[in-house]
């Protein structure tokens, strides 16, 4: 009988604890259709999206140190509307996109993210820059794990990203002179998650493998 009661408070614990660790690895989506103009009203709460500048880190004087230039938020949304109305051509999806035409855009975790994949699609225009452009991902310590370039002037462009260097992901920059839809965010689920499910599998096994006595 003890057996039992502690198979069931072990396999409760393991379900509920693969339930919320699975919730904080769960996909974002964002096609920007829907009510909202900027990128807060679709950013789910534990991620940012906004404009970015490089920034040098600072001394204990305030004073910038030489050789750390990196990506710092300035502003915590970016404007979503019709790509169409100012000659972007119709939004991949819907009516509207992210519009990263006047500024380099920063996707920030608000933890860092194991990343088994990322995809967005371009505006339907021939505008922004054909080359040295690139999609950046970086850690926390702002080091830079893996960087695709891509073409803003093909029409439609989509952007399939998956790269094993994309763990710890902190930021994700995306380069401005742009609109920006469908982004897609998939992470790895987590170790723990794995062990959880398998500890509830075994005991479904365990039930259905013991003979019953009547």
């Amino acid at each position: 009988m003890k057996t039992k009661s502690f198979l069931l408070a072990l396999t409760s614990a393991a379900l509920l604890g693969a339930a919320s660790v699975s919730q904080a690895v769960e996909p974002v989506f964002l096609n920007f259709d829907g009510p909202g103009d900027d990128s807060s009203d679709f950013a789910p709460l534990h991620l940012t999206i906004g404009y970015g500048e490089l920034a040098p880190i600072l001394d204990e004087f305030g004073d910038p140190v030489a050789g750390t230039d990196h990506w710092e938020l300035i502003g915590e949304f970016v404007p979503v509307n019709d790509p169409s109305a100012v000659g972007y051509g119709a939004a991949p999806s819907g009516i509207k996109a992210l519009d990263a035409r006047d500024g380099v855009v920063l996707i920030v975790f608000e933890d860092p993210w194991d990343l088994s994949g990322f995809s967005t699609t371009l505006d339907n225009s021939v505008f922004g820059v054909p080359f040295d452009t690139q999609i950046e991902f970086y850690d926390a310590d702002h080091n830079l794990l893996f960087a695709q370039s891509i073409d803003q002037t093909v029409p439609g462009l989509q952007v399939n990203i998956t790269n094993p260097a994309l763990v710890g992901v902190k930021t994700i920059v995306l380069p401005g002179n742009a609109y920006y839809d469908d982004i897609n965010i998939q992470a790895v689920p987590e170790p723990t998650t794995w062990a959880l499910m398998g500890v509830g599998l075994a005991f479904v096994l365990y039930r259905m493998r013991r003979p019953r006595t009547s």
